[in-house]
Formats: structure tokens, sequence, C-alpha cells
């Protein structure tokens, strides 16, 4: 399991940063490390070596800032000793004093997400990066974010973060949003860093509906990396014509759409692009990417119980498609369990054998692709609202026949460890009559 979550430290951000000089803690920085302490305290595994391995990656520019300290490895945060804070607490650095950096990954903290961003506030101008990765108890709307005017690295990824995301056009210096995993981030409220961006990773967040085409354009001569792949944005890419710097661009199943003109082909290599599912048309500089035809997203996803421990799940389908992936989780979007319906002019499925619980569902159009890129075209994914209750009670064995094509009993394994295993949303290419279990 240590091995999954430094594996997330991969990919850094480099802060340009001057020296700094040791300090002790501030009473600014005191005042909000208590105040975070108010809403929970980091679970004392955390500070755990081994959890800690590697973390330093995700800011190291930020690794010289403290003559004294060489890590962010520390001592447990202790109600009473925030005075010594900048010296010896985990996950703490600080320039003169004042912090610049909180890095709390999977700290298995709860409580409300604007609750813990107004407790950063006696130090929003001083805070640099900022990492709650992993925390999936914390939830809410992260309101006063858009305060930290010095932010840098930003990373959500893993989080209970809801609704609207506030307006983060105003944090000018950040460079990396992670923002991935969040199934139940809804909308934006403006934009996500300027010109600076240089990593935004807004994948697998199938009900984030907002159009993202100004967040891209702004960007468009400084982004790195871009992965949008299984979220329900939209909006048009610019063009990146004068971008030497891109070189990973993954937006299968999103709703994106434009024509991707590079500098020169082969700029981003072939395993680090994928535009599958989208409105994305191939341009100049883009000779040998795989970059597939757009396909329509279904309408209409709706699921109801049907009987003891079965759903039946209906949709309005797609002219083009070859057939759809019926997806549903019983752990809140965590683990999820996928169902190939092959046949285009179906529009429901019959999902039995289901233990009892509550279920979300989403579906996806999927076509076979005729030019080699990929085994298969999908469509951007439709979740189902709300969730269904599955009643308890003894079901015959076996599968049912929905529409020519039969669908058997499944169910998703694992737990909310096994969430970093989940990157590429559901193993959704996957071929007809193949079932997958995550």
């Amino acid at each position: 399991m240590m091995i999954l979550k430094r594996s997330l430290a991969a990919v850094t951000v480099t802060m340009a940063l001057s020296s700094f000089a040791h300090a002790g803690t501030s009473a600014a920085s005191q005042q909000s490390l208590r105040s975070i302490m108010s809403v929970d305290i980091p679970n004392t595994y955390w500070v755990n070596a081994n959890t800690w391995s590697g973390v330093g990656q995700y800011t190291q520019g930020l690794a010289g800032i403290d003559g004294v300290r060489n890590s962010f490895a520390g001592d447990p945060w202790v109600i009473g000793g925030e005075s010594a804070a900048c010296d010896t607490w985990a996950g703490v650095l600080c320039s003169g004093g004042e912090i610049v950096s909180l890095e709390i990954p999977f700290a298995e903290m709860h409580g409300n997400m604007s609750a813990l961003m107004a407790a950063l506030a006696p130090v929003k101008s001083s805070v640099r990066s900022l990492n709650l990765v992993g925390n999936y108890n914390l939830s809410g709307e992260a309101t006063g974010l858009q305060d930290l005017e010095r932010l840098e690295g930003l990373f959500l990824d893993n989080t209970r973060l809801s609704g609207e995301l506030p307006d983060l056009s105003g944090l000018t210096e950040l460079q990396y949003a992670g923002l991935n995993d969040n199934l139940y981030l809804t909308g934006l409220a403006g934009g996500i860093g300027g010109s600076s961006l240089q990593v935004l990773n807004i994948n697998n967040t199938a009900n984030l509906s907002a159009d993202i085409t100004q967040v891209l354009e702004v960007s468009k001569d400084s982004l790195q990396r871009l992965n949008a792949s299984s979220s329900a944005v939209t909006g048009q890419i610019p063009d990146y014509s004068n971008n030497t710097h891109l070189n990973y661009f993954v937006v299968a199943g999103s709703g994106l759409g434009g024509t991707l003109n590079l500098p020169s082909a082969g700029q981003i290599a072939s395993a680090n692009v994928d535009t599958t599912g989208t409105g994305i048309s191939s341009g100049s500089g883009t000779s040998g990417l795989p970059i597939s035809p757009a396909l329509a997203s279904v309408s209409g996803v709706t699921a109801v119980a049907n009987g003891a421990n079965a759903m039946l799940v209906s949709w309005t389908g797609v002219l083009a498609a070859d057939g759809y992936f019926v997806a549903y989780s019983a752990d809140d979007g965590l683990n999820w369990t996928t169902e190939t319906i092959e046949g285009g002019d179906n529009s429901s499925a019959n999902i039995i054998s289901l233990a009892a619980g509550s279920y979300r569902v989403q579906v996806t159009a999927y076509q076979n692709s005729t030019s080699g890129a990929a085994a298969t075209i999908q469509s951007g994914t439709v979740a189902a609202p709300g969730s269904v209750d599955v009643s308890n009670a003894v079901t015959g064995q076996g599968g049912t026949t929905t529409g020519g094509t039969t669908t058997g009993s499944s169910s998703g394994g694992g737990g909310a460890a096994l969430w970093l295993g989940l990157l590429p949303l559901m193993g959704f290419a996957r071929r007809a009559g193949k079932r997958s279990s995550r």
C-alpha cells in the first residue's frame, strides 16, 4: 500500500523560491495550525516514515528552505506544541517562521473542507503548496481556497470535494492543480490559475460539468500536462502551436473539442495522448498521434430497483454506437464493476445478483475503432442522478438476457485503499462480453 501512496508523488512541481532563513513558528502560523487541529487532527500513522518516503517530490523547490530540516517527515502534531511546528512537525515547512508548505496526504482527516480553508486564512499570503491528497473524508466545498494568493501547488486529489470550485483565476502563481478523482465536484465558479499553470489533472470527475475553454486558453503557452479523461468538462482546446512544453494530453471521454495543433510532429509520445471519444481532430504537427473521431454521449440515464437483488439501468442510445459500458459502484465510487452490453440498439440492462446496498450507476457508449489506434472509441460518461437502493433477498444463479445480451452477476472488490489503482476510469476499454471488477 505504501508503494501506491508513494507513486502519486511522481509528478513534481518546481517552485521558484529565493533563499530563506530558519526561524521559530510565527504567531499567525501557530493560529492557523490550532485552527486546523480544531477541524480534525491527522491520524498518527500519517507520520510514519514509510508513508512519507518521497512526499517531498511534490514540491522539490521547497526542499532547501529550512536550514535544519531536509525532509517533510517529523513529529506528530500535538495540541499546545504549535510553537515548535516549523522545527519538528511532519508536513510543516516554513520560511522565516511562516508556513509555506502544508503536506498532509493520507492523514485520515475528517471534517468540512471550507472549515479547513478558513483555518488557513492567517497564512493565506505565505502558503505556496497545499497537499491534502487521499483525505477522502474531508468533504464539502472549498470556499476560501481562492484566498491563498501565493499558491503554486494545489493537491486535492481523491478528497471528498463537492459542489462548485471557487474561482481560482486570481491564483496567478499556480503551477500544479490536482483535482482528479473527486466524484462530487460539480462545477467551476471561474478559472483555475493563469498563465503559469503547468499541470492540470481533472480526470475521473464524472459530475464536473464545466466549460474549461478559458482555463485552457490562458495557460496555452505554459501547460505541460493535461489529464481530463473521464470528466464531464466541455470546451474548446486552444491553439498549442507555440507550446513546445506540452508532453501529456489525455482527454478521453471528456466533452472537449477543437483541433490539436502542435509545433512539431512527435512532440507528445503516442502513449501520452488520448483523445478518443472527444470532438478533437488532428491538426498541424500531429502526424502519428492516435486521434479518433468523436462519439456522442448517451443521455437520460436512469436506474431503479428491479425486484430482489437487481436493478434496471436505462438510457437513450447513440445512433452510431456499437454497444455500451454500464458501470456500477456499491462504495460511492471507490470501486466499479462494468458490464459490457453489445449492440448499439440496446437501451437498458438488467443487473442481477447484487448484494444489498446503495449503488451509483453510469453509462458510456462505445464504438469499434477502424483506425487501429485504440480498441474502442468511447463517449463521455453519463451518471444516473442519485443512487439506487437494492434490497437483500435470496436470488437464483445465472444471467438474465436483456436486448439480446446476457448480463450476469459480479461484485466490486477492495476498499478505499485501492483508489490509486483506479486513475484510468474503470477500465472502460474492455471488449464486448467481458466484465471488469475493480
